[in-house]
């Protein structure tokens, strides 16, 4: 009998636990179509912006100016901003950040690397390996902001070009590309300094204000732009990587009621033929009485 009580409770204990990852899984495919439709909708402006800068980088005593820009070599200080998520129950999502990051520190080893974590999956990951966390930022709970990715950007920014007692040499950002719901792909990704290249010949263009100018005001509002595209592909890779794992969960555990139901049900049914030999047995020791 108790053997058939432990059953009942695993079973109802099981399908609660799928009414939870059904729950989970219908919640983050709701989040991964809102983020995945603005992950999406930045990539032109994300792509114009590049090409824009391209235009604006032709004349190269202007870049001297721009302190994002300035190339140090041999790079000795790197700062690494890594990008996960504040929870677990996604997949191998923070795993294969964490891993990228880690293999990045390894083979930085002669050089002084620190991290920027977005995300306290990578943070306690990364102290837990030795790994200097300058700065650390929760994930954002749902769609990442503009306002997010500026403020973040503006203090990459700030240590880039004016972090005592000197400041970084070079930035990467270690992120997930979203390609599909099924798919996502780690990236990593140098930041600063910024990559100019020289725009090919062709029709000259006339800026007001001067490119100087546009240079000085434009460069920030690209760099913010940059992180945030970053943190919109992190964030849909996150929610579609734990809906899939919800619904494999939810399919396994259906799977696992179904099996313990099995198992119960022959239980009962073994206790049933036992009272039933019982009862023929008794009723076969009355008739030898008599």
């Amino acid at each position: 009998m108790s053997s058939i009580q432990q059953l009942r409770r695993r079973i109802r204990s099981t399908r609660d636990l799928v009414k939870v990852t059904r729950a989970m899984q219908a919640v983050s495919a709701s989040k991964v179509r809102r983020v995945q439709q603005q992950a999406v909708s930045s990539r032109p402006y994300y792509y114009w912006a590049k090409n824009f800068l391209k235009q604006l980088s032709s004349d190269a005593e202007l870049v001297q100016h721009i302190p994002w820009v300035r190339e140090t070599t041999p790079a000795r200080r790197l700062l690494m901003v890594v990008l996960t998520s504040d929870r677990g129950l996604c997949g191998a999502y923070n795993q294969n950040v964490l891993r990228q990051a880690l293999q990045f520190y390894e083979e930085h080893r002669g050089q002084q690397v620190e991290a920027f974590t977005i995300g306290r999956k990578g943070r306690d990951l990364l102290a837990r390996a030795g790994v200097p966390i300058r700065h650390h930022a929760d994930a954002p709970r749902s769609v990442p902001t503009y306002h997010e990715a500026q403020r973040y950007a503006r203090l990459i920014m700030e240590h880039f070009a004016l972090s005592a007692p000197e400041p970084y040499d070079e930035v990467y950002v270690i992120y997930t590309r979203f390609k599909n719901v099924l798919t996502q792909e780690t990236q990593i990704e140098r930041y600063l300094p910024i990559q100019l290249a020289r725009a090919s010949a062709g029709q000259e263009f006339v800026y007001e204000p001067e490119k100087l100018t546009i240079l000085e005001h434009f460069l920030p509002q690209m760099l913010t732009a940059e992180l945030y595209h970053y943190m919109l592909e992190s964030s849909a890779s996150e929610h579609a990587a734990r809906m899939v794992a919800m619904e494999n969960a939810s399919r396994n555990a259906e799977g696992l009621v179904q099996e313990l139901t099995l198992a119960y049900n022959k239980a009962r049914q073994q206790l049933i033929t036992n009272e039933l030999l019982d009862i023929a047995g008794g009723a076969e020791a009355l008739q030898a009485i008599r």
